[in-house]
């Protein structure tokens, strides 16, 4: 699936802070590449300057 708008990267813009969406991304880690059974994979973020979310789960 590819994002190509994030909630987070816009509430972070304006409110002055996009530096901080970072973070958001990172939580993506936290809550999908651990789970049994699921591989989580993503090249670039719109959060650390990429053009899109492109990230995938694809069943084991």
């Amino acid at each position: 699936m590819d994002m190509t708008a994030c909630p987070y990267a816009t509430y972070c813009t304006a409110e002055g802070c996009p530096e901080l969406t970072h973070i958001f991304c990172d939580n993506d880690l936290y809550a999908y590449a651990h789970l049994d059974g699921i591989r989580f994979a993503r090249e670039e973020t719109l959060g650390t300057g990429g053009t899109k979310c492109d990230f995938w789960l694809k069943r084991d």
